[in-house]
């Protein structure tokens, strides 16, 4: 079975590009030098970014992936992705579906049946493609008040590798109703990528890290990517947040409540807070759904991958789609990561930075970017 459908699945995380212009940065630049020291004098610790064509694009890094050491960002430093992660699930699965493994239109349960996930409402009527394109009404379990409070809470001295079971738990409690039947509406759920590492796991025998490196990376010779939390890889990765940007940018903050600050640090002046020092694994509870850590050159190596075929059929990209931009978007405490490609110019966007609630962002940065590719 060929994969166009991944086209249509991966539509349903479309980065929808905020025409306003940034804030702080020039209105115009004649280099990626100048930008990224630019981004770096305002307050990002660390940028990597990759752009221009698929088959000739340019890669650059500045500042520090670990501002506390001075640690330089190279080529090499490998930033953590959140729910870009979900790219990467979404392809592996249809890349088994392609190998007759799994049939995205039949019943999770089909494949997949144990304690915690047979608790789970109308578990039984969920389709896979339900869980790809987040159509399964099963609840998120991000969307509880008590998931961070219990994550960065004093019991877990921390440590943030968590089992999948735990997640799931959420999705079972009398408070967490199912949002609407499974095939009856939409409603993002990291829930149902935990369900799909299951999934994963349960038709390949191998672990979801594993299945990643064998089905993914190694065909893409992404080697400088990997799953945090995973048994054979614990880097050591930094995320930052502001703390207090109300009066530097614009009235509004970004998960900075429920304990993640407990026990931090002021670095600066400016309220920087290093939220992962000291917590292990810190992004390793998303699993499947969010505890990828790339570099950018690794994603521009994914994403010519997937142009090249490899992860949908390449001959319907032009004329199935309704969009001329896809785009993906990881963005969670400390982490703000972009991968975007032109589907007409074939031209490929990928920025990660370190930090969030900064004075930009990286849709700002990417929005620079383009104006470096198309000018």
């Amino acid at each position: 079975m060929k994969t166009a459908i991944l086209i249509k699945t991966l539509s349903l995380s479309l980065l929808l590009v905020s025409c306003k212009p940034s804030l702080v940065l020039d209105g115009q630049y004649s280099s990626i030098e100048r930008l990224a020291r630019d981004v770096v004098e305002l307050g990002i610790p660390g940028i990597a970014v990759c752009y221009g064509a698929s088959v000739s694009y340019r890669c650059y890094q500045d500042g520090y992936v670990d501002f506390e050491s001075s640690l330089a960002t190279v080529e090499t430093s490998r930033f953590r992705i959140a729910s870009i992660t979900k790219t990467f699930t979404a392809a592996l699965i249809y890349k088994l579906a392609d190998r007759g493994l799994i049939d995205v239109e039949g019943n999770f349960t089909d494949y997949v049946s144990s304690e915690s996930v047979n608790r789970i409402p109308y578990i039984n009527q969920v389709r896979v493609i339900d869980l790809l394109e987040h159509t399964s009404g099963i609840y998120n379990f991000t969307n509880s008040d008590d998931f961070e409070k219990n994550l960065f809470g004093s019991s877990r001295s921390g440590n943030l590798n968590v089992l999948p079971d735990e997640l799931l738990a959420y999705a079972t409690q009398m408070n967490n109703k199912p949002s609407f039947l499974p095939g009856k509406g939409h409603e993002y759920s990291n829930t149902g990528y935990i369900l799909l590492g299951l999934l994963i796991e349960e038709v390949t025998g191998l672990s979801y890290a594993q299945a990643l490196d064998t089905y993914v990376f190694a065909p893409c010779g992404m080697t400088d990517t990997g799953l945090e939390g995973s048994s054979s890889y614990s880097p050591d990765l930094h995320s930052y947040t502001y703390a207090d940007t109300w009066d530097r940018i614009v009235q509004k903050q970004f998960g900075i409540g429920n304990g993640i600050l407990d026990g931090r640090k002021q670095l600066n002046s400016n309220s920087l807070f290093n939220v992962s020092s000291g917590r292990q694994g810190f992004n390793g509870w998303a699993w499947s759904a969010g505890a990828i850590n790339s570099t950018a050159t690794d994603l521009a190596r994914f994403l010519q991958c997937y142009l090249d075929g490899n992860y949908q059929a390449t001959s319907n990209l032009d004329e199935d789609s309704q969009y001329s931009t896809y785009g993906w978007r990881g963005l969670s405490t400390g982490i703000d990561a972009l991968m975007m490609f032109d589907v007409k110019e074939r031209n490929i966007y990928v920025v990660l930075i370190n930090v969030t609630n900064g004075v930009v962002d990286a849709n700002d940065i990417y929005q620079k970017l383009r104006q470096l590719v198309i000018k």
